[in-house]
């Protein structure tokens, strides 16, 4: 899919070649022309500043004002109003929409609702191959990636973010396999968990790393519970 650049706002004149050098890039490159008196394009800005952080992105993502297209590579690009998104492909040539009336436009159409399957799936080989065409039939575009979403975990964990999901069955079947012999000798021989790490250097000799990390917070948790009660069955004896 080649490399993704970051999102660009070109509001002035040193920023415009950042739309040729996106288009150069490729694979494709989303093009969305604005205006600062425009309603339309204050309300589709929180809309894209979302979509531009999405780590499913695939496409190369342009802003360009209405003062600046006139001094861009774009300056020849017919267009009736704003806003106005269209897709570039490497080559430089701009995709084309049949819209459901039967009229050809440069324009993507209906992108209130197509917008996010756009920046999804335009730029993936499914996507290319489906775009690379005279014109495109305005349904074709929410078929776009269809069976061929990854979805994104919103997890925080530490240990299986940057594992495949072979990984984690393997780091799962490791520590059911590891001995309780192994935690009790890690937790007694430090008198707790203030010598943990070289207890656990020693353990994960035998595990995976990831593995390693987990019996580091199963111990300490375990440790800390086992003082809590010792704690509270002292109090209870006075």
């Amino acid at each position: 899919m080649g490399r993704l650049l970051p999102p660009v706002n070109i509001d002035s004149e040193e920023k415009l070649n950042e739309i040729d050098t996106r288009i150069q890039v490729g694979p494709i490159t989303l093009v969305v022309f604005v205006a600062p008196w425009c309603g339309h394009c204050k309300n589709l800005q929180p809309v894209l500043d979302k979509l531009e952080k999405s780590p499913n992105r695939s496409v190369q993502i342009a802003r360009i004002t209405d003062d600046m297209v006139p001094k861009s590579s774009l300056n020849n690009v017919k267009f009736s109003g704003y806003p106005h998104l269209m897709l570039i492909k490497k080559d430089k040539s701009i995709v084309n929409f049949k819209n459901s009336d039967g009229s050809v436009s440069n324009s993507i159409p209906d992108y209130r609702n197509n917008l996010e399957t756009v920046i999804r799936s335009a730029g993936t080989p499914e996507g290319l191959t489906l775009l690379d065409k005279e014109t495109v039939p305005e349904e074709s575009l929410k078929n776009i990636g269809v069976g061929n979403e990854t979805p994104v975990s919103n997890s925080k964990n530490i240990i299986t973010d940057r594992l495949t999901n072979e990984e984690v069955r393997s780091l799962n079947s490791q520590l059911i396999n590891t001995t309780s012999n192994k935690l009790k000798t890690a937790t007694q021989a430090g008198g707790g968990y203030g010598n943990l790490l070289g207890h656990l250097t020693a353990v994960s000799k035998g595990i995976a790393p990831a593995a390693a990390l987990f019996l580091g917070a199963v111990i300490v948790n375990k440790t800390r519970r086992s003082r809590t009660l010792k704690k509270k069955t002292r109090k209870y004896k006075k």
